[in-house]
């Protein structure tokens, strides 16, 4: 079983809505509840660091 090592806040690169997740051992992000891709559609994220949310 791959450990969860942080979680973290994506933000969709299209509209910007933000969406909890997970990095995973192996380096690689989920979001939190199955998701793979943004109410509006998009699939690309970015992560969304402490200082743009402050």
């Amino acid at each position: 079983m791959i450990a969860v090592i942080e979680r973290m806040l994506m933000r969709c690169e299209s509209c910007g809505r933000g969406y909890a997740a997970r990095r995973l051992e192996d380096e690689t992000v989920h979001l939190l509840g199955g998701k793979d891709a943004c109410k509006c559609g998009h699939t690309a994220f970015s992560e969304l660091v402490w200082d743009e949310v402050l």
